[in-house]
């Protein structure tokens, strides 16, 4: 069980590239490792297309993921968070954030200065883009979505797959989960989590 508290906060100003993004989750990783603690990075800039978001989440989790398997961390979670205004409503807290100069964060009174949250540094990014993805603007296109899966261990596929979906949604996502009852047949079933895990875990990766 983590530690209230314990998530490590990285802040994008930008969508940047492989190798600038590696040197920032490297700076991050003596805290993952001392608190066991989860890694949210928010991305500020506003995606049009799920093109884009698609394209961004697989390239931010495979460098990331990257980085910390580099350094065993193989069970750190990882939280790329681009719904601002939702993030913005959370009650998440840290206690280490790396935040860019000029963060848009001011605006949003995230209270980063509390007990919950000491040793912030700041990290002044450059301007990096990555090439624009072109395709349909297709945020919110859907009123009502509806995927289905097992969603066991979740992990950053998954969520890629819940953030794609609720992009592209406007007002109701449906998840279904496989209950255990259909699972008994499955392979190595005893190694499943739960319904309640399962569903608990599922619906916490949506609300970012």
């Amino acid at each position: 069980m983590l530690e209230e508290g314990s998530r490590v906060l990285v802040v994008l100003p930008h969508i940047l590239p492989n190798a600038t993004l590696q040197r920032i989750i490297k700076q991050t990783v003596p805290f993952l490792r001392k608190w066991q603690s989860q890694l949210d990075v928010v991305v500020i800039p506003e995606f049009e297309t799920s093109f884009q978001l698609d394209s961004a989440l697989g390239k931010m989790y495979s460098v990331i993921r990257d980085v910390l398997l580099r350094y065993e961390m193989i069970n750190s979670g990882i939280n790329v968070i681009f719904n601002n205004k939702q993030f913005a409503k959370s009650s998440l807290q840290w206690k280490v954030g790396l935040l860019p100069h000029g963060s848009t964060f001011d605006t949003w009174q995230l209270e980063l200065e509390n007990e919950q949250c000491h040793n912030t540094e700041h990290y002044s990014l450059h301007e990096d883009t990555v090439e624009r993805i072109v395709g349909p603007k297709d945020a919110n296109e859907f009123r009502v979505t509806a995927l289905g899966g097992t969603f066991d261990h979740i992990h950053d596929g998954h969520k890629i797959l819940l953030s794609i979906a609720a992009f592209i949604t406007s007002q109701r996502l449906i998840c279904g989960i496989t209950c255990d009852e259909l699972l008994q047949n499955k392979k190595y079933k005893e190694l499943i989590e739960s319904y309640e895990t399962r569903s608990a875990t599922c619906l916490d990766s949506s609300s970012y």
